[in-house]
């Protein structure tokens, strides 16, 4: 998983050259430029998250689903999540038999 840069406006203003680090105009523009890409950061990661099998909900799931050719069929996030991991996992298999153990193990573990 990528992790969100909440560190963007320090870290900009950490690399200014000397010659400039003590020019008002130029900090205070920084600053806000950066502010807007920090919003921006945290607006593109909240956006990967929502695509992520494990965090998606909803239309977004669905997505995911149609991605990998899996239609929900009215079924609950939940299930249609596994139904989803199933889906990956026949699409990546060659049915070998110890991927077909692999993928029972995965839709009914046993403890």
């Amino acid at each position: 998983m990528i992790d969100i840069n909440n560190n963007i406006v320090e870290d900009g203003k950490s690399i200014l050259i000397t010659q400039y680090e003590n020019s008002i105009n130029l900090n205070n523009l920084l600053q806000v430029f950066l502010e807007e890409i920090q919003k921006f950061e945290i607006i593109v990661h909240t956006l990967y998250l929502n695509r992520t099998l494990n965090l998606s909900i909803g239309v977004q799931l669905d997505y995911v689903g149609g991605i990998v050719g899996q239609l929900r069929n009215g079924i609950s996030d939940e299930l249609y999540r596994v139904r989803i991991k199933a889906k990956i996992a026949e699409n990546n298999s060659e049915g070998t038999r110890d991927e077909i153990l692999s993928m029972a193990n995965f839709l009914f573990p046993v403890s």
